[in-house]
């Protein structure tokens, strides 16, 4: 009876070896596959995200270039001035914003993201003559990424 007991106690270490190191196996392969996942999971956000800033930039930069325009041309308005007529063909120059009374909207499309920048033109003329209302990224799914004017990624 002794020598059963004595067979058995000795095959213990083995099995618990080989179960121990089945077990790191196992979580190190799944700490492996969470590994790829979070990269994978990074890189598609890091394209996204480069992308709305692209888009972003790009509209910003046309609207900068166009208030800058029209401060060039109209900069020798008294301030106070009732700028209706220089409003007006502001207007003209630019149909393509959607315009409502003296505010408009300027929307940039680079790739599938697609800015929307809301600005409005005071109707007397000042020091700042435009005012930056809103601006909205939005994805071609029709999806809003805006949050405080930053981009979040809310997945496909």
């Amino acid at each position: 009876m002794r020598k059963g007991s004595l067979n058995s106690v000795f095959g213990l270490p083995t099995i618990l070896t080989v179960l121990i190191v089945l077990s790191v196996l196992g979580f190190a392969s799944l700490s492996l596959v969470s590994a790829n996942a979070e990269n994978k999971a990074l890189k598609h956000s890091l394209t996204l995200l480069e992308g709305s800033y692209e888009a972003e930039t790009k509209a910003l930069e046309y609207y900068y270039q166009v208030t800058n325009a029209y401060e060039i041309i109209y900069g020798y308005l008294p301030i106070g001035f009732n700028q209706n007529t220089a409003i007006q063909g502001f207007k003209a120059a630019h149909p393509e914003f959607t315009w409502s009374g003296n505010r408009f909207a300027l929307t940039e499309t680079v790739g599938a993201y697609t800015v929307t920048i809301s600005a409005e033109i005071h109707q007397l003329h000042s020091q700042k003559n435009f005012t930056l209302i809103s601006q909205t990224l939005s994805i071609s799914n029709d999806q809003d990424y805006t949050q405080n004017g930053d981009p979040i990624w809310k997945g496909p």
